[in-house]
């Protein structure tokens, strides 16, 4: 909506439609995560164990499927029309963005399989604020797709800040003392 407000709706529309690819896969890789908790309920002296398999299946699944996207993006886009396929690099951009995201869905699956709810709402409630404050402090310069790419690249800035800091202070380190029985 931001986008869509500052940028216009012809140059916004382009971007949602990016967007939204970005986003389904997102919410398909924060529900992939919730097979963790199911088996940290099943197995909570296992946890560190368990969320590394799981991990590796996430990235396995997920970082093949980020890469067909991105080499995908102009035939994918061309099907909305050629307006929509010169947002391929800003899709390509998006989709590196949601490659460090994934760092983050998995610790979000982490924080949720030990039952660190609070440790889950700060962690998503920082990458979304700082995914809005990009879409709000972005300068508006020239108009068409070209003025996106300043927006896909701090979704990029903000997906890499959020997966640095889960791999400096993750879950797992406090998670093993924090299992709660269910």
């Amino acid at each position: 909506m931001l986008v869509n407000v500052r940028f216009g709706p012809e140059t916004g529309i382009v971007f949602f439609i990016a967007w939204q690819a970005v986003m389904v896969i997102d919410l398909a890789a924060v529900f992939f995560m919730d097979a963790l908790s199911v088996n940290v309920g099943r197995e909570p002296h296992r946890v560190a164990e368990l969320a590394a398999a799981a991990r590796r299946r996430l990235l396995i699944l997920f970082l093949p499927a980020l890469a067909l996207g991105a080499a995908l993006a102009t035939p994918l886009l061309m099907i909305f029309g050629s307006e929509y396929a010169e947002a391929d690099n800003v899709l390509r951009l998006l989709l590196l963005g949601l490659a460090f995201r994934l760092v983050v869905a998995h610790e979000l699956g982490v924080r949720q399989a030990v039952g660190w709810g609070m440790g889950f709402a700060r962690l998503q409630f920082v990458s979304s604020a700082l995914v809005l404050v990009v879409a709000i402090v972005v300068p508006v310069t020239g108009g068409g797709v070209a003025a996106l790419m300043p927006v896909a690249i701090g979704y990029v800035a903000s997906q890499v800040v959020c997966a640095a800091a889960v791999m400096l202070f993750p879950a797992s380190r406090r998670a093993e003392p924090e299992v709660r029985s269910a």
